[in-house]
C-alpha cells in the first residue's frame, strides 16, 4: 500500500498493489480488487491485516 491522498482519491488516499510469483501485477482494479475490503476499516485509516498460516 502507498499513500497519497491526490492520486487515490477513490480509494481513501491509498494506492493498493499485489503482485503473483513472477512479478506480474494481481490488481486489476484498486476499488473493487482491494478498497471493497478495506473500506471496512475506515476508522484505523483502511489498515487492517490478517494472519493466516
Amino acid at each position: 500500500m502507498v499513500k497519497n491522498s491526490k492520486k487515490y482519491k477513490s480509494t481513501g488516499g491509498w494506492g493498493f498493489f499485489a503482485y503473483d510469483s513472477k512479478g506480474r501485477s494481481l490488481v486489476k482494479n484498486m476499488v473493487k480488487d482491494c478498497f471493497s475490503c478495506h473500506a471496512s476499516a475506515k476508522e484505523k485509516d483502511y489498515v487492517f491485516s490478517v494472519w493466516t498460516k
